[in-house]
């Protein structure tokens, strides 16, 4: 619907003013972790940033998105893993269900998603379950936005997976903990509201 092209507008937006911000923080984990991946919501700016890292010229870069058919994106995530180094660019969408990605050694979230159920298959992807570590994520958040009420849902998210650990869960567990309810909108609604209250009063005191 309108509102929700609306907020897709406006993180797409976030996410074209990230992309050198993204470039740059991919590239400093790189310089001391083999495997790095940078994550976004549309194909668009995945294709920039692959672009940019690409012509940086230290290492492989693997573009991994929905036009891809399923087949070659494990192939191609399969491959990464037997490269001494590379990075892995990729949107949330192609990689957001069925995959353990917690072999990668450091993840940045470069654009976020207005929608909890997209951004918490994200975050299973890189979570482990058991004796296995966690892949550490970074998330780019651009102050004042749409960002914040988004980057919240990450953080309550992480929250979650840290309850779970805590009590032994099993993946079965983490999963069921991470499903999307009804309060995830209100949620976000509400730390929308939150922000756009801050800048009011940021506008009416200059």
């Amino acid at each position: 619907d309108r509102h929700n092209e609306t907020a897709d507008a406006f993180l797409f937006a976030s996410g074209r003013a990230k992309i050198d911000v993204a470039v740059e923080r991919t590239l400093m984990a790189g310089a001391g972790l083999a495997r790095v991946a940078c994550i976004t919501y549309h194909h668009e700016l995945a294709q920039a940033i692959c672009s940019k890292l690409i012509a940086e010229g230290d290492r492989e870069v693997l573009y991994i998105s929905g036009e891809l058919p399923v087949r070659k994106r494990l192939e191609e995530l399969t491959r990464a893993r037997t490269l001494p180094a590379c990075y892995i660019v990729g949107t949330m969408m192609s990689i957001n269900t069925g995959l353990d990605l917690t072999w990668i050694d450091h993840a940045v979230i470069a654009e976020l998603h207005r929608a909890p159920g997209a951004m918490s298959q994200l975050i299973a992807r890189f979570a482990s379950i058991g004796n296995g570590p966690s892949t550490p994520i970074e998330v780019i958040v651009l102050e004042g936005t749409m960002d914040e009420a988004a980057a919240q849902v990450i953080v309550d998210r992480l929250e979650v997976i840290d309850k779970v650990y805590s009590r032994g869960g099993t993946e079965n567990a983490l999963v069921g903990a991470l499903a999307p309810t009804k309060e995830d909108d209100a949620a976000f609604a509400r730390a929308l509201r939150k922000i756009a209250a801050r800048r009011n009063r940021e506008d009416a005191y200059g």
